[in-house]
């Protein structure tokens, strides 16, 4: 036989339960159209690219130091044909994009 005080422990883990369902049944979604979804998606890569660079961008910045002397034709890499400006250029063009905000 069920007591009055385990009905009301019954009927209020059911409330809880009740009340944590509507938390977690969340908000129906946004729908975008197709272009702005788009947008928002390659935005999220932009960033999430970008967070993935981050450990590099202290590397960037001393290669730069290091590359300021050299002249521009010398090539630093035996059997590419990369060249020092090559290589400013892209360090120039990773500091600017890192500094771009999303």
């Amino acid at each position: 036989m069920t007591s009055h005080m385990d009905l009301d422990r019954i009927q209020l883990l059911r409330d809880l339960q009740d009340h944590q369902r509507k938390i977690t049944a969340g908000l129906p979604r946004t729908q975008y159209d197709p272009k702005t979804q788009r947008i928002r998606e390659l935005e999220a890569a932009l960033r999430d690219v970008k967070e993935a660079l981050e450990p590099f961008a202290s590397e960037g910045s001393r290669m730069a130091e290091a590359l300021a002397g050299v002249p521009d034709d010398t090539r630093p890499l035996r059997g590419f044909d990369i060249t020092i400006g090559d290589l400013r250029r892209a360090v120039l063009a990773f500091r600017k994009a890192s500094e771009r905000d999303v």
